[in-house]
């Protein structure tokens, strides 16, 4: 189903059908209501009652969702945060996203989704959908070229519990269209990423998978304006296929990018293969950080203090996941803290009041004393040094290990720079170079940790962050033996 043109129709709000048109540039619901409630809605009280401010409470603003038909006749739903708006008794609604399908769909019972877009294409070619064949003549001159549609298996990506009973099971695939009455493009090749469900879900576990879809894809882009804002939905028909009959649509976040440099630069499908279901995994579970990655691709030249704390931040969330707490203590160290944590457990358990309080206090305290930063920078450099040699090597002069020391000590500074609001402290050009390699780091980290081999981190990282450097493939000295 593709999405809507122009969205208008009747929703039911305030137990009334009410006419609706959709702003999609503003992303905004507008409803005309009858004059009978036009006359409710116009009167000043009406719109103060809506927006009971009490931040005593400190609450979320509530989502509503309003349910209707378009004048297509597909049933749709709007999610909307919080009130409405009045215009002279005119409401309007911000959206979060809205879905609109045909009838033989509705919002419980989704099979899946799939995405498409420029972000898709480059990380699964659609080259893959289309044969090239040409002819030469005695002086290798070209006569005849000839391009033509051809159909490969889909390419799996693994799959990952969405929820305690649900598997949602991945894949990417290529096909063609004609252009019919285009000169310029006769034949038309696209990629898309395919979620499919074990079970049919209701439209708020969908929104879950793309969340982390988007994130995904954020992820191995290293920039927020991806070009996902909507889904194109399924059910399974009698024949095991797919049949797309709805469409789930979100606002325009960052907007489009525009170097076209930027699909070139990203980690691909030939990368991860099966083991992206890992990384779709710790997205879920906030096991990796997109806090710090940049919104778009001219900004990953820039480095404002805000993304130098941001990066610091997700190596501790990547580096406390992967390798947990004190990770270069001694056992003896490690034995000492556990009993006691345990004993001032057992004093917490026997005291009440602001001694029991205390005793807990000092007991998180103990918990989370950690190794510093700096040491846990050395320990991960040191952990991926067969990953990050050709990165450091690139930017530093020396062996390995003393360059891995003077960068985590400055790491150190930098963080406690930042982290205490120093106004003594300034970042050098040295810096950028190490929160570069942070940068690095933490990919090298999370790849390595999800089974990429040293070679397939190097081409992932290289292509991410666009270094020109030549990475040995132990496939070529296998065929030089």
């Amino acid at each position: 189903m593709k999405e809507p043109e122009r969205l208008i129709g009747f929703v039911n709000y305030d137990n009334a059908d009410t006419a609706f048109e959709f702003d999609a540039d503003n992303f905004v619901l507008n409803l005309y209501p009858t004059k009978e409630l036009w006359k409710k809605y116009v009167r000043p009280s009406y719109v103060f009652s809506k927006h009971p401010l009490d931040s005593t409470k400190h609450e979320w603003i509530p989502e509503n969702r309003i349910h209707g038909k378009t004048s297509s006749g597909q049933q749709v739903v709007f999610s909307v945060q919080g009130d409405p708006g009045s215009y002279h008794g005119f409401l309007s609604f911000q959206v979060n996203w809205y879905f609109c399908c045909y009838d033989g769909m509705d919002e419980n019972h989704i099979s899946g989704f799939s995405i498409d877009g420029i972000t898709v294409d480059s990380f699964y070619s659609p080259w893959v959908a289309l044969e090239q064949k040409h002819e030469y003549d005695k002086e290798l001159n070209a006569t005849k070229m000839v391009v033509s549609s051809t159909k490969s298996p889909a390419a799996t990506c693994g799959n990952y519990m969405i929820t305690d009973t649900v598997k949602a099971t991945m894949e990417v695939d290529a096909y063609t269209a004609s252009g019919l009455g285009d000169y310029e493009h006769p034949i038309f090749a696209n990629s898309r990423f395919i979620t499919e469900f074990s079970e049919p879900v209701t439209i708020d576990t969908v929104i879950k998978a793309f969340e982390h879809t988007l994130r995904f894809f954020i992820y191995v882009t290293y920039r927020a304006n991806v070009d996902i804002r909507k889904a194109d939905l399924f059910v399974m028909n009698e024949k095991g296929g797919h049949d797309y009959w709805g469409v789930v649509v979100f606002p325009q976040g960052e907007p489009a990018e525009k170097s076209k440099d930027a699909r070139h630069h990203l980690i691909i499908y030939n990368d991860l293969k099966e083991k992206m279901a890992l990384l779709f995994d710790a997205i879920k579970n906030e096991h990796t950080s997109i806090q710090h990655i940049c919104s778009n691709y001219d900004a990953t030249h820039s480095y404002p203090i805000s993304r130098v704390i941001m990066v610091l931040a997700a190596f501790e969330r990547v580096y406390g996941h992967i390798h947990g707490k004190d990770t270069e203590r001694s056992e003896e160290y490690i034995e000492i803290k556990a009993k006691v944590v345990e004993l001032i457990d057992h004093l917490q358990k026997e005291n009440t009041g602001k001694r029991k309080k205390a005793a807990k206090t000092l007991k998180d305290f103990v918990f989370n004393r950690d190794s510093s930063f700096s040491s846990n920078t050395a320990y991960a450099l040191k952990d991926c040094a067969e990953i990050m040699k050709p990165f450091v090597k690139k930017r530093y002069k020396g062996e390995y290990d003393r360059i891995v020391d003077e960068i985590s000590e400055r790491i150190g500074i930098v963080r406690n720079g930042v982290a205490h609001c120093r106004l003594d402290f300034e970042l050098e050009a040295v810096h950028l170079s190490d929160i570069l390699i942070m940068e690095e780091l933490l990919y090298a980290m999370q790849l390595k940790h999800i089974g990429l081999t040293t070679h397939e981190c190097h081409k992932a990282i290289g292509r991410l962050f666009r270094e020109n450097i030549r990475f040995k493939d132990p496939a070529e000295d296998i065929a030089h033996q």
